[in-house]
């Protein structure tokens, strides 16, 4: 039987050891397709998670399919909250930071001064992960 974590009383995860992953693969789909028209709701979400990730296909994949639309639609905004991301203390939290840089390069050719930034702050790190 699935364990359920709840982020908050509005929305839940089912995260289980037979169908846990798929659920998730899924959730992150329809996300990546809701978050091109409902940003604020999709980054209020995506920040109530991202110190709730614990394994690293689901914070690349929410990377790589969620984050980086909502950075190329608000720039400033969600690079700010990369910003606070990359210093958090849970690894995950600033893993989901920095790989949403590879996708938005693809996309947004222009915007390396900004990359280059939090790129900058990741030097020092010294979980590899």
């Amino acid at each position: 039987m699935p364990t359920v974590f709840s982020y908050s009383k509005k929305r839940i995860i089912f995260q289980g050891t037979l169908a846990g992953r798929e659920i998730r693969l899924i959730i992150i789909g329809a996300l990546s397709k809701i978050s091109k028209k409902e940003y604020q709701q999709i980054k209020e979400f995506v920040c109530e998670i991202a110190e709730n990730i614990y394994d690293l296909e689901t914070c690349d994949q929410l990377a790589l399919k969620v984050v980086v639309n909502l950075a190329i639609q608000e720039k400033e905004e969600i690079f700010r909250v990369l910003k606070k991301w990359i210093i958090s203390r849970d690894k995950w939290t600033r893993r989901l930071a920095i790989a949403t840089i590879p996708p938005y390069i693809r996309s947004q050719k222009q915007e390396t001064a900004v990359v280059l930034e939090l790129i900058k702050k990741t030097m020092e790190e010294k979980d590899k992960d």
